[in-house]
């Protein structure tokens, strides 16, 4: 891993920089992004909960702020020595009813010698408070405070550049890593170098200058001549792990989508696609068999999350349909956890007989059917409990996503539900930078596609006729569903 400054041993200056970053990523309510200023296995204590790792850090993160709204945070710096720092914070925020609160606590840290927090302690108290109460009323959205506080001095460099401007050697060498099997040679043995380059039946000195890359980048550790591989390495780019998805890389690396961003500026210049009429929208595009064929591991955290949002009635058939299915991820999830469901699968031929292949083989052939053809023209049938469109309206202009949604709401039987899966920034459309960022893959391979906000989403649902859309983020995963019922 790259180291993260300041570091140890902190010195007054040092310590409020660090303590400044910390409250900036909190208040900016993306879990990916705090997680980022931790270890991988690192531990806390956060009240009486206990989490170990990264992953479990976004988990409670997600379902922190799923219900703490408006959430303003403020850290003060209370002491420090050598590696470790003690801090005082306060925040305020408001849970589903309205109700205000406002919380105070203290943390302890430790860091490693990267600047990376390995140890978080941390006891908190809170109380419910009137609105006119609160004292942090600062713009959420500018972060900017009542009372301002002064930014830290950073000097200019011009890191930022090199490493944008060179990050396609980051995707090469993972891309390369996966291709040799490299993650999956080295399994649960540390290694040397020369043990997996054995095992990949490759000369050492490329492996050896690809692994060390890859500690670099955080996909290995290394431990004198010894590389291991991290926890999320192992769940989901070794192969003999059931979560195993590093098969992605064959769609999100492939030329069509690549050879989009090689001209980008051609795009942008024109107000159209350099490469192609249509970009990934096209009828029958080749990219969607890839997709299906190696992302379904990949969706499925989203796609079990958006199923138990939605419960069927368990007391008759029930019925959903399954826009765009793609690998089915979504739909079996659903038919899985309603026995008494029907599952119909919407797509075109080619990429529908994966689907079908995947229902198969969850044990769904008897409770599944397909509609070939185009989402916006084809018959779609009616009095669905639940239509189901995952990662699908961000490739279309917001007018087609309304006139697609008056399509889904002719489809369902009254009080049905939609189930929207997709890339959902806050208002201000950078952050959460997973999701925000996503707007940039539409700009390069769609016509009009766009990653919408929610207060977009809840304006196409509202005209389409739909009522109450609801926004639920989809931990661990960056992505969001927007649920809505028909009137």
């Amino acid at each position: 891993m790259k180291p993260r400054p300041p570091l140890p041993p902190f010195t007054e200056e040092t310590a409020r920089l660090k303590v400044q970053a910390a409250e900036d990523a909190w208040n900016s309510r993306d879990p990916e992004r705090v997680s980022l200023a931790y270890t991988e296995d690192t531990e806390w204590r956060n009240r009486a909960e206990f989490l170990h790792g990264r992953a479990a850090v976004v988990a409670f993160l997600h379902r922190k702020w799923r219900h703490e709204h408006d959430y303003r945070l403020k850290k003060t710096l209370w002491a420090f020595n050598g590696n470790r720092i003690a801090v005082r914070f306060e925040y305020e925020y408001h849970d589903d009813s309205g109700q205000w609160y406002r919380a105070h606590g203290n943390e302890n840290w430790e860091f490693d010698e990267l600047g990376y927090m390995k140890f978080r302690y941390a006891s908190i108290n809170e109380q419910p408070i009137r609105e006119s109460d609160r004292t942090f009323l600062w713009d959420r959205e500018k972060l900017s405070r009542t009372a301002p506080v002064p930014e830290p001095k950073v000097a200019a460099s011009p890191q930022l550049f090199f490493e944008t401007i060179n990050a396609f050697q980051k995707s090469g060498a993972l891309k390369a890593a996966v291709e040799l099997g490299l993650f999956s040679a080295v399994g649960g043995t540390p290694s040397t170098a020369a043990e997996i380059a054995a095992r990949c039946q490759c000369p050492e000195r490329g492996i050896r200058i690809l692994s060390d890359n890859l500690a670099i980048l955080g996909f290995l550790t290394k431990d004198g001549s010894h590389y291991a591989l991290t926890p999320s390495s192992a769940a989901f780019l070794d192969r003999h792990s059931r979560a195993y998805f590093g098969d992605a890389v064959k769609f999100l690396l492939a030329p069509g989508l690549t050879e989009a961003f090689a001209d980008l500026a051609s795009t942008i210049r024109r107000g159209r696609l350099h490469t192609t009429e249509h970009g990934t929208t096209a009828p029958d595009h080749p990219a969607w068999i890839e997709f299906a064929r190696t992302m379904g591991p990949m969706m499925a955290p989203a796609a079990n999350g958006a199923a138990d949002l939605v419960p069927l009635d368990p007391s008759r058939d029930t019925r959903v349909l399954d826009i765009s299915a793609s690998h089915g991820a979504f739909g079996i999830a659903f038919a899985k956890r309603n026995p008494r469901a029907h599952l119909t699968a919407l797509d075109w031929g080619a990429v529908l007989a994966i689907t079908e292949e995947n229902a198969a083989a969850a044990g769904l052939a008897n409770r599944f059917s397909k509609i070939v053809g185009d989402a916006f023209t084809a018959e779609l049938g009616s009095d669905y409990d639940a239509v189901l469109v995952p990662n699908f309206l961000h490739h279309f202009s917001a007018a087609e996503c309304t006139r697609f949604l008056r399509r889904v709401h002719a489809a369902l039987r009254p009080g049905g539900r939609v189930v929207i899966v997709e890339f959902v920034p806050d208002e201000n459309r950078v952050t959460p930078p997973p999701a925000a960022s996503f707007s940039l893959v539409m700009l390069g391979t769609t016509p009009e596609g766009d990653a919408y906000t929610f207060g977009e989403y809840r304006g196409m649902l509202n005209t389409a006729g739909f009522r109450e859309p609801q926004l639920h983020p989809l931990p661990p995963t960056v992505q969001s569903a927007v649920i809505a019922a028909a009137s």
